[in-house]
C-alpha cells in the first residue's frame, strides 16, 4: 500500500487543483482574460497529466492476468469508443475554445448531439478510455489511478453542475431531469 502513496497523492493534488482552478471565484481573482486563463489552465492540466502518466510508468506494476490479443484489442476498442464520444462532444462545443486557443463561443446550453444522451460526454469518454486501459494493461498502478479518478468524479460533476445551474437555471434543471449524467438511462 505504501508504494501507492506517491501516486495517490499525485492524483489527489492534480484533481484537487483541477477543481480549485476551475472555480469561478478563483478565476475572478486571477487578473487574466477568460481566453488566457483557459489556455494556461489547459496547459497546466496537460503538463500535470503527463507528470502523472510518467509516475505511473516508473511505478512498480503487478499484473492481475496475462495480457492477450483479446484483452489488448478489447481495451483498445473501448478506448477508441471513449475518444469517439469525446470527439462527438467537441462537435457541439468548440475544442479550441475549450482549450483557450480561441475566444469562448457562447452557444447557450448544449442539449443536442451526444449531449442529448448524456450530460457529461467528456467524462463518459474518459471512463471508457480508463476501462479500456485497465482491460489492456491490467495492473495495480492502473487500478489505483482509476480508483482515484472515479472517487473524484462525483466531486467534479457536483462543481460543474453547480456552475451549469448558475449559468442556465431552470433550463439546466429540466435538462438534468431528462438526461443522465454519464451513462445513458443509468446514471
Amino acid at each position: 500500500m505504501s508504494s501507492y502513496i506517491p501516486l495517490i497523492i499525485g492524483w489527489t493534488v492534480y484533481l484537487g487543483l483541477h477543481s480549485v482552478f476551475a472555480a469561478e471565484g478563483v478565476k475572478r481573482r486571477i487578473p487574466l482574460g477568460e481566453q488566457a486563463y483557459r489556455l494556461i489552465y489547459s496547459t497546466m492540466s496537460t503538463i500535470g497529466l503527463i507528470v502523472l502518466i510518467g509516475l505511473m510508468a516508473v511505478s512498480k506494476s503487478v499484473y492481475f492476468y496475462e495480457q492477450t490479443f483479446v484483452t489488448k484489442y478489447l481495451g483498445l476498442g473501448l478506448g477508441v469508443w471513449g475518444v469517439m464520444l469525446m470527439v462527438a462532444a467537441f462537435r457541439e462545443i468548440s475544442l479550441k475554445s475549450f482549450l483557450g486557443v480561441h475566444p469562448a463561443e457562447n452557444k447557450g446550453l448544449v442539449t443536442t448531439g451526444i449531449h442529448a444522451k448524456v450530460r457529461h460526454p467528456i467524462y463518459s469518454g474518459g471512463l471508457l478510455i480508463l476501462l479500456g486501459m485497465l482491460i489492456s494493461v491490467p495492473s495495480n498502478i492502473v487500478l489505483v489511478s482509476i480508483a482515484c479518478i472515479c472517487a473524484y468524479l462525483p466531486i467534479g460533476i457536483h462543481f460543474e453542475e453547480k456552475k451549469l445551474l448558475k449559468d442556465f437555471g431552470d433550463d439546466y434543471r429540466e435538462y438534468r431531469k431528462q438526461v443522465k449524467a454519464i451513462i445513458p438511462g443509468v446514471m
